[in-house]
């Protein structure tokens, strides 16, 4: 399969992608999420959720060696059969237009409670969803150096939790291991939902200019950074004030409060707003997997062919969402997330692993039969 240049990416956009992809929201309340259950353990999951993803990136590299210029949208038509593989890619699809409207949600959730308390709520959401759809209905690459741009701000926030260590008290990590092991493990689930937006790897991975391992390098190194910047936060939210963790929903939020510069007050409040940005690039690529989706599995040339109407429907849901919210649904929605990503990353891939496997073992058998 041909791809024009301006669908191409190198490899430090693939990077990038993929590093936007998973870092966004679940940075800010991961160690709140996380001490619920394990207390200061919480580290420990991440790394082994860490270690689960990486196994996952393997089996993505298997089927990039088997089907090497197909996108997973492509490969399960070609496994499954146009039927049944239209039908996994409209669940695919489903999951990428319902993460990225959550990224809208919930980024326009923390605007209101920390910059704009007295905007509309649709105000912020609208222009959002503008930003979004305005970049994803460029091509691959203008997305691409977009990404690159962006990332500063990751530098940003990693020089800002650097900022004042004097206050931080490693004790608080103390004892290691004080939860029980299978509550670690268990948990690790959480961190996995964190990692969500590693497995791009198997829809972009044909547009990337490079040779197979390359690319498997690559990802890998995104993922085990990604791990590292978790690790980090967790690690720095709980030295400093471990107990409150628990009770505050955007722990890394309060962790840049008490930050005192000579000539801004309120640093958290430029944090926000930049953060705002990455938690935009991650909509970005949650709505392109979904448009690439659509574009693929209805056989269009371009992936913003569906673009206006995909954001208009997320707008719509987002609004609809917000006007009966209730902790309830929210709790049970976070859930069925946590559910829906687990079957998109790791339930999914694995089961087309094992019909191509089966699929290629009764081939050899028929051939062998012929002969």
């Amino acid at each position: 399969m041909k791809f024009l240049p301006s669908n191409q990416i190198t490899l430090s956009q693939f990077f990038f992608f993929m590093l936007h992809a998973q870092v966004g929201l679940a940075i800010l309340s991961l160690p709140h999420d996380l001490s619920e259950k394990v207390g200061h353990d919480g580290w420990i999951s991440i790394i082994i959720s860490a270690l689960f993803v990486q196994l996952l990136l393997f089996l993505y590299y298997y089927l990039m060696k088997q089907f090497p210029d197909k996108t997973f949208y492509e490969v399960t038509q070609t496994v499954f059969g146009p039927f049944l593989g239209k039908c996994l890619n409209y669940i695919i699809i489903l999951y990428y237009l319902i993460y990225s409207a959550h990224f809208a949600y919930q980024c326009t959730r923390i605007l209101t409670i920390w910059n704009y308390y007295n905007t509309p709520f649709w105000v912020i959401v609208t222009l959002l969803i503008f930003i979004g759809f305005y970049i994803v209905n460029s091509d691959l690459s203008p997305i691409g150096r977009f990404l690159i741009i962006a990332s500063v701000v990751i530098l940003l926030m990693v020089y800002s939790q650097f900022w004042d260590i004097s206050e931080l008290n490693y004790h608080y990590l103390l004892p290691i291991g004080e939860a029980k092991i299978w509550d670690i493990i268990n948990e690790s689930k959480l961190g996995l939902v964190a990692f969500a937006g590693f497995e791009i790897f198997m829809f972009i991975h044909p547009f990337v200019q490079s040779t197979k391992k390359k690319k498997l390098k690559i990802a890998s190194i995104c993922i085990w950074f990604v791990c590292l910047l978790y690790v980090k936060t967790i690690l720095l939210v709980y030295m400093y004030f471990p107990n409150a963790a628990k009770n505050i929903d955007d722990p890394s939020i309060y962790f840049i409060i008490p930050m005192h510069f000579t000539v801004i007050e309120r640093i958290e409040v430029f944090f926000i707003a930049s953060w705002t940005v990455l938690m935009i690039t991650s909509q970005i690529c949650f709505l392109y997997m979904g448009l690439l989706g659509l574009s693929r599995t209805r056989k269009k040339e371009h992936h913003n062919h569906y673009a206006k109407q995909a954001s208009i429907l997320i707008l719509i849901a987002i609004l609809i969402a917000h006007r009966f919210e209730n902790e309830q649904i929210l709790s049970a929605f976070k859930d069925s997330l946590m559910y829906y990503t687990i079957l998109i990353v790791a339930v999914i891939p694995i089961i087309t692993v094992i019909v191509n496997l089966f699929q290629k073992k009764k081939q050899k058998g028929v051939a062998k039969d012929e002969t």
